[in-house]
């Protein structure tokens, strides 16, 4: 068994953090992956290799991107806990918008998670939107890929990103 982290490659500081905390916390050292295939480039991929951790994040967090979810015990612990999860969480899968809204959205394929996101969100103060679509078919390697999956997008805008910014330290300069 496995556990995977997948980064753009500009994100070096969160592949470094991840490897740094996983063995700082399970002592077990990342197998770090530059993909190099066609539509993958800018893919690293951190891979920590062990049966039981494999094992304890399918049963915590679930097994495929469409049905991960947080523990439920992640919706009722301290807030200053919750704080640095939707840190964590808009980090690794945020972006920020600043054409017709300016804005910040976490997206998943999970609806479940995205629903608890906005849950722990609403907990600490802060309104948010959620939108769902279904995820346009693509190309990889010249193959039409459609997708049976959603894209849950969970979205942070006006006066409540201005909060969000203060309250979560996102440093977007632009709010």
């Amino acid at each position: 068994g496995y556990v995977r982290f997948t980064f753009n490659r500009k994100e070096e500081h969160l592949v470094t953090r991840v490897s740094q905390l996983m063995n700082s916390l399970f002592g077990i050292k990342a197998s770090v992956l530059k993909r190099e295939e066609k539509g993958r480039e800018n893919v690293t991929e951190v891979i920590f290799y062990s049966r039981i951790l494999g094992s304890l994040f399918k049963n915590l967090f679930g097994e495929k991107a469409c049905l991960k979810k947080l523990p439920v015990e992640f919706l009722k612990m301290p807030k200053k806990f919750q704080l640095s999860l939707v840190r964590g969480m808009f980090d690794g899968d945020g972006s920020w918008k600043n054409i017709r809204f300016r804005g910040i959205t976490y997206t998943t394929a999970s609806r479940e998670l995205a629903f608890q996101l906005q849950m722990i969100l609403l907990r600490l103060g802060l309104i948010s939107s959620i939108k769902i679509s279904k995820y346009k078919p693509s190309l990889i390697n010249g193959r039409k890929i459609i997708s049976n999956n959603f894209a849950c997008s969970v979205s942070i805008f006006g006066e409540q990103l201005v909060r969000a910014n203060r309250m979560l330290e996102l440093d977007y300069k632009w709010v």
